[in-house]
């Protein structure tokens, strides 16, 4: 499952939150702008790409280690 760096970064974005349609309503984007994206067929605005890529950092950072604890 290729595809550009805007699809695979949407898909993954879509899977962490929660289904395609979430993705769109957080983006503020209409739900068909988004299938187009995801199937490659243009790319979203770089705002738009920026929030994704945001997201997904944000939600897949390891929590913050206890500085008591022993590594």
């Amino acid at each position: 499952m290729s595809g550009s760096v805007y699809s695979r970064t949407l898909r993954r974005a879509a899977e962490l939150i929660g289904g395609r349609r979430q993705l769109a309503r957080y983006l503020h984007v209409p739900m068909a702008e988004l299938e187009r994206w995801i199937a490659d067929e243009g790319t979203p605005p770089t705002g738009i790409f920026l929030k994704t890529v945001d997201y997904i950092i944000e939600e897949t950072q390891p929590a913050p280690r206890d500085p008591d604890s022993q590594a």
